[in-house]
């Protein structure tokens, strides 16, 4: 998770899951970010470096809007179940921001 480490995000125990994480802004705001999310920001960052920066102010500013957040790869089927929280997936945040990033690593011959 260094890369939300870059933004000084406060990284906090999360109880009922080691390899969900979970953060919290200096207004209380929470947020959990699962290992696939984690694993989009990563390619994004390898692909399109200077996208990180406006990507990672995009999650603090929906965060600090929504209080509770889990950033997941599907909203359909999060790994974290947490009443009072949306979830939401990378592709709102890159809509919100007018981007559009296609992962090409997860393209195989046969899904073209």
């Amino acid at each position: 998770m260094k890369l939300l480490l870059k933004k000084n995000l406060k990284m906090i125990e999360n109880e009922s899951s080691s390899f969900v994480k979970l953060f919290e802004l200096e207004d209380g705001s929470r947020f959990y970010v699962e290992p696939p999310f984690y694993g989009q920001l990563e390619a994004i960052e390898e692909r399109e470096p200077t996208w990180l920066d406006r990507l990672l102010d995009e999650m603090i500013r929906v965060v600090k809007k929504n209080r509770r957040v889990v950033f997941t790869i599907n909203y359909h089927h999060p790994l974290t179940i947490k009443d009072d929280y949306i979830y939401l997936e990378m592709r709102d945040l890159l809509a919100n921001l007018n981007m559009y990033f296609i992962n090409s690593s997860n393209i195989t011959e046969g899904n073209i």
